[in-house]
């Protein structure tokens, strides 16, 4: 890769702040189409800077540039965790978007977990379907992934011998407008309630290239209950996508940094098969 540029990073303004993006430059970038990245929540977006970086500079490698964005109140752009809000972040990915439609012709939108399900509802909300999308092990039911989230606070207290109040506890708070601290992230009630109400399921993606993978501990392993509906009604509506399974670890979860080469492999693979 050593002749490819190195990755530039800079700030776009808002009305709340900077947004801190990187943009991997492709050598031959005005004949490929442009990626952005949108990444996970919370502590998920730390645990895969490693591997977002590795896939960006491979994608540029092949030919494609991207852009990676922190979202308001993540990572180094300004603004505070606790302040975000759903539409806040669609904002920022449309800004993203319109620098990125600026210099090439056409965008893919890649998302990892919560980040994949930003992408759809952006492209959803503003009817702005991208060329294609990349998913890597999107979360598709809000409401089962926040209190997923928030069990994490309960676990906690357990172990620091607190009387645990459950998760319907910590949710009665987050309803009466409380923020509620959860491994450090301080959560905005609003940010909450948009998380819950997001089905993937219930959007019918408009583009013509998706790429759905999801990693699993094993080959053997199959889908979960609620990817294997959503596949189901997007093949019964003829949407014509790719899914796939890639064995490795869940990077964005494990308490140490670690890698998923099989998963960058099988990303540059589809991405050149779709420009073949």
């Amino acid at each position: 890769m050593a002749d490819i540029p190195l990755p530039k990073a800079f700030h776009l303004s808002t009305a709340s702040g900077e947004r801190f993006c990187i943009y991997h430059q492709a050598k031959e970038r005005a004949t490929r189409t442009a990626i952005l990245y949108i990444h996970p929540f919370a502590e998920e977006m730390n645990k895969s800077r490693r591997m977002a970086n590795l896939q960006s500079r491979a994608l540029a490698a092949t030919g494609y540039s991207v852009l990676q964005l922190d979202l308001n109140g993540c990572g180094d752009s300004s603004g505070d965790f606790g302040d975000a809000t759903w539409q806040s972040w669609l904002d920022d990915i449309s800004l993203a978007w319109d620098w990125l439609q600026a210099r090439h012709q056409s965008v893919f939108l890649w998302g990892l977990r919560l980040g994949a399900t930003l992408a759809f509802d952006f492209a959803n909300v503003n009817n702005r379907w991208p060329s294609g999308f990349l998913i890597w092990q999107p979360v598709l039911n809000g409401e089962i992934f926040m209190s997923q989230f928030l069990r994490l606070r309960v676990a906690s207290e357990m172990m620091e011998g607190v009387k645990a109040g459950g998760v319907q506890v910590l949710r009665d708070s987050l309803k009466r407008g409380e923020s509620v601290e959860v491994a450090g992230y301080r959560l905005n009630p609003e940010l909450v309630h948009q998380i819950d109400s997001m089905q993937v399921r219930k959007i019918i993606p408009k583009s013509p290239h998706i790429c759905w993978l999801e990693i699993v501990a094993e080959k053997s392993q199959t889908a979960s209950p609620v990817a294997t509906q959503t596949k189901e009604i997007w093949r019964q509506a003829q949407i014509d996508f790719t899914f796939d399974t890639v064995v490795g670890p869940a990077f964005w979860a494990t308490q140490e940094i670690v890698d998923c080469p099989a998963l960058i492999q099988r990303t540059i693979d589809y991405m050149e098969l779709r420009s073949a």
